[in-house]
């Protein structure tokens, strides 16, 4: 993997979306941009001591790089954050960091994101599509509302141009025009899956909701190592998962 380098950025481009997330494209203000796999997270710094981690919502080679940035109205970075996302701005960034990305072969996948955890999915499904895998994939992805999933018309629009794309939405409340799940994630996996164990699975999204799915996999079957998340690395866990034993 690539060295991490730091750089200024121009912010070339925004759109706001719904559940208060903005979409920006990036421009190197100098050069070109470092290469990054896909899955790896670009970090903003607010100052020299405090930078603030996004995964990169789009493939390298390009001149502009993606992100999605959620407002956190109780979070002060995030709020220092927002007051610089006009365009022509110049941020201070760093990339590429991150060890849970996507390669090897063809395969089936199993991909699993809650709220603004789709920026890291949406570059892996980018780069399957891209790549014209053939095995199935599997993307899930939660939320608290629909407008929770605030890009779903491009994910359903992926789904109807690839026959091996299989997108399962779910939200916690629902309204009249939501046709999707109800309820959380993990249920939504209890009802889909009865054996884990020849699965592939990535999640991304807060570490309350990566362990609640690793763990009901484990019950399945699935095997320490077969589910890969930024969350392992962030926020490790200080105690065994169920039915895991620590080798002493």
């Amino acid at each position: 993997m690539s060295e991490p380098q730091t750089l200024q950025a121009r912010i070339r481009a925004l759109e706001t979306l719904p559940d208060r997330v903005t979409r920006l494209w990036l421009l190197p203000s100098a050069g070109q941009w470092p290469l990054w796999q896909p899955g790896q997270y670009l970090e903003i710094g607010l100052d020299d001591n405090t930078w603030l981690p996004f995964s990169i919502a789009s493939l390298a080679g390009g001149d502009t790089l993606e992100l999605h940035v959620q407002l956190q109205p109780q979070s002060d970075n995030s709020q220092r954050l927002q007051e610089k996302l006009s365009i022509g701005e110049m941020l201070t960034v760093r990339l590429p960091g991150g060890r849970c990305v996507l390669e090897g072969p063809d395969r089936p996948l199993t991909l699993i994101a809650g709220g603004t955890g789709f920026a890291q999915v949406k570059t892996m499904l980018e780069y399957c599509l891209k790549q014209g895998w053939q095995s199935r994939l599997d993307f899930y992805w939660g939320g608290q509302h629909p407008h929770s999933l605030y890009l779903l018309p491009l994910v359903a629009q992926w789904a109807r141009q690839h026959e091996n794309l299989h997108i399962h939405p779910v939200v916690e409340l629902g309204d009249e025009g939501w046709k999707g799940r109800l309820g959380r994630v993990t249920e939504a996996l209890a009802t889909d899956i009865d054996d884990a164990r020849d699965l592939e699975v990535i999640a991304s999204g807060s570490p309350a909701m990566v362990y609640a799915i690793e763990d009901f996999l484990l019950e399945r079957g699935l095997s320490i190592g077969q589910m890969r998340s930024d969350v392992h690395d962030y926020a490790p866990r200080e105690v065994n998962p169920p039915g895991q034993s620590s080798g002493d």
